[in-house]
């Protein structure tokens, strides 16, 4: 029968073992984990459930103490590097709708260049990638004014249509009433 001082010394020993031979206690753990994995799971998983908070509260910390420094170490490479950093952004960018620079870069040579709906070559920005907003699939691309009016009409036929029936209305003679 062990007593709580027989415990405390045989703890203190095995802390002291550990010490002294550090590698053959990380051979030992790796055999033991090896031969009993989900044993390892188990206790990996209930001490990441006890100490969540703490380890949560520590890397928020963390992070805010090394926040600045990140941002200004970010803004470095970005400026070292404007290019590297651009064809970043547009390869990330792209990936939002499914495309790589390659596929945007074959659909722009079979538009000529141009936006799908006007004709326009872009002017300050590169056309936009067009897509249904429900599957995402892409369309095609547009200019920044043709992709916003669109949007602006929620890609609604319905909509569209009688966009054009107003327009097509405007054109024809007014009628004014005269007062009399």
């Amino acid at each position: 029968m062990s007593t709580p001082e027989s415990r405390a010394k045989h703890t203190a020993w095995m802390r002291g073992w550990r010490a002294a031979n550090p590698e053959r206690r990380k051979e030992n753990d790796r055999r033991r984990n090896a031969a009993h994995p989900e044993r390892r799971r188990a206790t990996n998983a209930k001490s990441y459930a006890a100490h969540r908070e703490e380890r949560l509260a520590r890397r928020r910390e963390q992070y805010a103490i090394n926040a600045e420094m990140r941002r200004s170490e970010a803004r470095d490479r970005r400026a070292a590097n404007p290019e590297k950093t651009r064809a970043a952004t547009r390869a990330t960018h792209l990936t939002k709708y499914g495309i790589t620079v390659a596929e945007y870069e074959t659909m722009l040579a079979e538009q000529c260049g141009v936006c799908w709906i006007c004709g326009g070559m872009p002017r300050a920005r590169r056309l936009a990638v067009d897509h249904e907003h429900e599957s995402q699939a892409v369309r095609g691309l547009l200019c920044h004014e043709c992709n916003i009016g669109l949007g602006n009409f929620s890609d609604s036929e319905e909509l569209l249509t009688r966009a054009i029936e107003y327009l097509r209305r405007s054109r024809l003679p007014r009628l004014v009433k005269q007062e009399g």
